[in-house]
């Protein structure tokens, strides 16, 4: 940024570039820009024309100017892969955390649930039905007097007689 201060001014009457090196924040800026590669070859030739041409000292302005371009760009590069790849390495494993916890979630409701209907059938205020036991639901209902079923295996099995609201109703309701 010292070799270049001040020197981007060429003829009195004419306005000097934006991107120049004459001030420490101008000067951020201009690196910015190169380091971006936004419009950084116009910024290169003011550098060589501040010099006095490429037949002159310019071309070594020219190699600086390449070499910042080049080994900046490298740099800056690699800089925000390595902060995106981080981003999303921990978005990825925030992800997975929350799914183990919700799936943590899931199962302590579901053991929750299990000890309540296990509370629900030691109190005897219950009803077995067909999905839970295998056996049809008339079986379940065949020997109300002394409040026992045999299930699949022909085992015998005691429950508290409940009844169903209309389970045994064959009423078929019309589609419309």
């Amino acid at each position: 940024m010292q070799v270049f201060g001040g020197r981007f001014t060429f003829k009195p009457e004419e306005e000097k570039p934006r991107s120049n090196f004459d001030s420490f924040y101008q000067s951020l800026l201009t690196v910015f820009q190169i380091l971006t590669g936004e419009d950084w070859n116009v910024v290169m030739y003011d550098g060589i024309r501040a010099y006095g041409g490429v037949f002159s000292f310019g071309i070594v302005a020219c190699i600086y100017y390449i070499i910042l371009f080049i080994c900046g760009n490298y740099i800056l590069l690699n800089v925000f892969l390595a902060i995106a790849v981080d981003n999303l390495a921990d978005a990825d494993s925030l992800s997975t955390i929350e799914k183990e916890d919700e799936s943590q979630i899931q199962l302590d409701n579901q053991i929750k649930n299990e000890m309540e209907n296990e509370e629900y059938l030691q109190n005897g205020d219950h009803i077995s039905f067909k999905a839970e036991f295998g056996a049809d639901l008339d079986t379940y209902l065949q020997d109300e007097e002394c409040g026992s079923y045999c299930d699949e295996n022909d085992d015998i099995s005691s429950y508290t007689q409940k009844t169903l609201p209309e389970a045994n109703a064959s009423t078929s309701i019309q589609p419309i």
